[in-house]
């Protein structure tokens, strides 16, 4: 009897225990998400202005439970990676009454990078690594940078402006300002 009376209380506080348990996992503010896309809109600048004058790109960015607004999210420094890919259209002008258009520049990139949160609704991100970039139907490789400052309008939503810097071999360095918005998944 003894035996059956121990059992059966060990069993009540058993499912006591873990109704508990699962009700605490409900309430809990969801920690954020580990991964965002991003949509940018670019203006070439400098040089890169002379042959090209907007772009846009689309890329993913990951870092380990940081975007959104709950306060678990709420990190000053996180490691990242930043994928993605740019579009810049050439321009088309008119030399000695001839039409003459550049080529269209691709860039495919994978960039690591360091994700800071000053304060729990901005976060400023620095990320720089290798590009893969198309002119003219020609593959080369180079370097990208970039620098973005972002603050959540919306518990989901982030928008803000940002600098990108490209460069390849045996070329002038390629600036840009953009200004982007990203959503986590």
């Amino acid at each position: 009897m003894k035996k059956n009376f121990f059992s059966l209380i060990f069993l009540l506080l058993t499912c006591k225990l873990m109704a508990q348990t699962s009700a605490d996992t409900l309430v809990k503010p969801h920690p954020g998400s580990r991964h965002a896309m991003g949509l940018a809109a670019y203006v070439a600048i400098d040089e890169f202005a002379k042959t090209h004058i907007a772009g846009a790109g689309i890329d993913h960015t990951w870092a380990g439970h940081r975007f959104g607004t709950d306060q678990t999210t709420y990190k000053k420094f996180t490691f990242t990676v930043r994928t993605g890919l740019r579009y810049f259209p050439g321009k088309q002008i008119k030399p000695a009454a001839y039409d003459f258009r550049y080529g269209n520049y691709f860039s495919i990139y994978s960039m690591p990078g360091i994700l800071y949160r000053p304060v729990k609704k901005t976060f400023l991100q620095f990320s720089a690594g290798p590009e893969l970039n198309i002119y003219k139907k020609n593959l080369s490789a180079g370097v990208g940078v970039m620098f973005t400052s972002q603050f959540f309008v919306s518990k989901q939503i982030a928008i803000g402006p940002g600098i990108l810097y490209k460069k390849r071999p045996d070329t002038h360095g390629l600036w840009a300002l953009g200004l982007g918005i990203s959503y986590p998944l």
